[in-house]
């Protein structure tokens, strides 16, 4: 009796499973200046809350 090796070939529709698409990653520049650059600034503290929470804000919209 001979033995037959059987062999997956894989689907007859090569659309049917489409491949994944990459992940696309796009490189973003964000620069939030530190306390003691902004101590320098002589910023008052409503000031540095109101200018770091629209930085925040910036950084979420992108």
């Amino acid at each position: 009796m001979r033995s037959y090796r059987t062999r997956y070939m894989g689907t007859v529709h090569p659309y049917e499973h489409p491949p994944e698409q990459p992940q696309v990653v796009l490189p973003i520049e964000v620069e939030i200046p530190s306390l003691r650059v902004l101590a320098e600034a002589k910023l008052d503290e409503a000031e540095w809350v109101q200018q770091r929470l629209d930085q925040l804000n910036l950084i979420e919209e992108k």
